[in-house]
């Protein structure tokens, strides 16, 4: 969604759904998904940026073209984070400059829309 506003009203309608389904998960898987999401997305985010930067193309298309796609294992979780942290990018341009992981992006994100 090229939109900001549209792409807000996006953010804050996956909230809610986040909510439903985080109430039907146990503490401590929750917290193992943050931390999956949080600090492997956040790498796999710098990763993405490495090869936009050198100009990778193969490589970089690699990381955005599979963001819609289901992934097995802790692979999904790499694929939210770097797609929060990019939605941030979009949103709020100097978030990283702030961030500091003591809140999952998720949290981070839905306290800025």
């Amino acid at each position: 969604e090229a939109d900001v506003d549209k792409k807000k009203e996006y953010i804050l309608q996956y909230e809610e759904l986040e909510k439903e389904r985080e109430a039907l998960l146990e503490a401590d898987v929750l917290q193992t998904e943050k931390y999956y999401v949080t600090v492997e997305g956040s790498a796999y985010y710098i990763e993405s940026k490495v090869c936009e930067i050198q100009d990778e193309t193969a490589a970089w298309i690699k990381y955005v073209d599979t963001i819609g796609t289901y992934h097995d294992g802790s692979a999904k979780y790499y694929q939210k984070g770097m797609a929060i942290c990019r939605l941030l990018d979009e949103l709020k341009p100097d978030w990283k400059a702030e961030y500091d992981f003591s809140e999952s992006l998720e949290t981070y994100l839905f306290n800025e829309v």
